[in-house]
């Protein structure tokens, strides 16, 4: 085991844990369909969740953070989804950002977010509590903005020319990337609201793109349509995973019936993988709408991970001490393969950040403010870091350092192997980091909650 301290930390910001605010919208507005999609009739597939599992294999996925071919990011070279790829890996090794302690290139508003930046073919994305900002990934110049209404924390999508969004107002919105034309937006899903009024709607979770296909997970609430999935060009339902006590159909195998989710599914080999509230893991099969598998935990509000057969997820508490854990399940059966304990019941206990699964370790922390380096093939410690602060996004890692921000306005970059310090930056232009900053060649995208979205760069 190797333990690593910080010895120089950033000023310490207020403590707000992500998702917590207020803004937010009905979402009662009809759907709009400005696009131009695809002609005909879309084959739907409105299908109940199966609440008693069959297990069905399923294949592994590349360990190495590149495509697996199932990923609507495979030709597109950048940060294009949130953790980078429809595994929700946090990984990209094709590029390497910057070799010592960086300098600030450019700085853009996006007037508050909880949420991480994404980059596709020079453009860098993120959301805020009113519009959704487009900037020029070399200038800082900003391209375009889009008017939302309510707050958009959510990783932005890029998949085949679309930015694709839920927001808090519980509608789901596809942009054009080029001037962020409005394509479609859904409020309703089977002539039913996607959020009633007084619900919370999609607060947390992105969408993952897969096969022109928009999937979300969502608070359920409301009891109905908790995964459901979208045509990516025109809106059209393809998919509902959904079961209310008393409907007459079958349930998600939780005691209330429904499922709620605030994290983003992760999807490999036609696979969604989905962390609930109430504790369970599911594998759901994106052909049949059936759970092919769930394992139940303790309550779960990162979003999992899956690389090589396996399924990573941190959960909220585990037994009567509410410690934080790191679980590794099998892919094909939901069987538990190791656990890792994150550290103290503290703050809460819950362990916020999603993994991180880069260079053979899964990379997970608690709002300890401590970074754990686990080997992915047996679960044993590599390395901690303690950031002295609280730590509430995930890791991300490029091919040469594993990157974490804490709520201090520190930003970290570690040694992959060791858990060694390669530099450390933090001054008045970052504040409370509560999400994973992003890899770029040469050079880091970081956004704070002060309202900025900071470019950092090679001195």
């Amino acid at each position: 085991m190797t333990r690593n301290d910080a010895s120089e930390l950033g000023g310490k910001g207020s403590n707000q844990e992500t998702g917590t605010e207020s803004n937010q919208e009905t979402g009662t507005e009809s759907n709009q369909k400005t696009g131009t999609g695809r002609g005909g009739v879309t084959r739907r597939r409105v299908l109940a969740a199966v609440g008693t599992a069959g297990v069905a294999g399923v294949a592994g996925c590349l360990g190495d953070g590149t495509s697996d071919g199932s990923t609507a990011t495979a030709d597109v070279d950048g940060w294009a989804t949130y953790q980078r790829d429809n595994r929700n890996s946090g990984f990209d090794p094709s590029v390497a950002g910057p070799t010592e302690e960086p300098t600030v290139d450019w700085v853009g508003s996006v007037d508050h977010t909880d949420g991480p930046a994404t980059t596709v073919d020079g453009v860098v994305y993120a959301g805020g509590p009113e519009k959704v900002y487009a900037y020029d990934a070399e200038t800082g110049e900003e391209e375009w903005t889009y008017e939302v209404g309510a707050m958009t924390d959510a990783a932005i999508t890029v998949a085949d020319g679309t930015v694709v969004f839920p927001s808090r107002s519980g509608k789901v919105y596809a942009l054009s990337a080029d001037d962020g034309t409005e394509q479609w937006v859904r409020s309703e899903v089977d002539d039913s609201p996607i959020v009633r009024e007084g619900d919370l709607g999609i607060k947390q979770g992105s969408a993952t793109v897969a096969d022109g296909t928009v999937y979300l997970g969502k608070e359920g609430l409301q009891r109905r349509q908790t995964f459901f999935g979208l045509d990516l060009e025109t809106g059209d339902v393809q998919l509902v995973v959904a079961g209310a006590p008393g409907d007459g159909g079958t349930q998600w195998p939780t005691d209330r019936g429904y499922e709620s989710f605030t994290n983003t599914p992760a999807i490999a080999d036609g696979t969604a993988y989905l962390g609930g509230e109430s504790g369970h893991v599911y594998a759901v099969d994106l052909d049949t709408g059936e759970i092919t598998w769930h394992t139940a935990l303790a309550p779960i509000f990162a979003s999992p991970a899956v690389a090589d057969g396996a399924v990573y997820v941190n959960t909220h508490g585990q037994g009567t001490d509410n410690k934080p854990v790191l679980h590794a399940l099998d892919a094909g059966s939901g069987d538990t393969e190791w656990r890792y304990d994150l550290g103290p019941a503290e703050h809460g206990s819950r362990s916020v950040g999603s993994v991180c699964v880069a260079h053979d370790a899964v990379v997970a922390s608690n709002r300890d403010g401590v970074v754990h380096a686990v080997e992915r093939g047996d679960g044993t410690e590599r390395w901690t870091y303690d950031t002295g602060s609280r730590i509430y996004g995930a890791a991300s890692a490029d091919a040469d350092r594993v990157y974490v921000g804490n709520d201090g306005g520190t930003v970290y970059a570690l040694d992959p192997d060791t858990g060694d310090r390669h530099w450390q930056f933090g001054d008045s232009s970052v504040k409370n980091v509560d999400a994973a900053p992003t890899p770029a060649e040469g050079g880091l995208y970081v956004t704070s909650d002060d309202g900025s979205l900071v470019a950092l760069t090679e001195p």
